[in-house]
């Protein structure tokens, strides 16, 4: 199920990603100053992160090759190397915290301008 889960959230980051150069809003910014450039970093990390974890977790079920239910096939083409495959699941995990880490700090600072700063930052994602 991680296996489908990762391919179902690779085809969706490629179709947002997509989707937001054709038809995404653009609005002003929220923010000014330092504000704006942590927000703007903070965006681009969770999509490079993104990226990161769902990259890293083709890489190694292919390295490994792996069966999709009896259904499909994900081809190997590694030498089952035991180091090699550690490596790579390594790399997925630390990116896969790393994503975890980042999403939370966003999320924390979304509540603060909802809560603390209350500038109805959040009321811009609605339609």
């Amino acid at each position: 199920m991680h296996v489908v889960l990762g391919f179902l959230t690779a085809f969706v980051l490629v179709t947002r990603v997509v989707w937001r150069a054709q038809f995404g809003r653009v609005l002003p910014p929220a923010d000014r100053g330092i504000l704006y450039v942590i927000a703007k970093l903070t965006h681009y990390a969770l999509y490079v992160l993104i990226g990161i974890v769902v990259i890293a977790g083709i890489i190694d079920a292919s390295y490994r090759g792996f069966n999709i239910f009896g259904l499909w096939s994900v081809p190997q083409f590694g030498s089952g190397n035991a180091d090699i495959r550690r490596s790579i699941h390594g790399w997925h995990e630390l990116a896969a915290n790393a994503l975890i880490v980042t999403a939370g700090v966003h999320a924390l600072a979304a509540l603060s301008h909802h809560y603390v700063l209350r500038d109805r930052l959040l009321d811009r994602m609605r339609p």
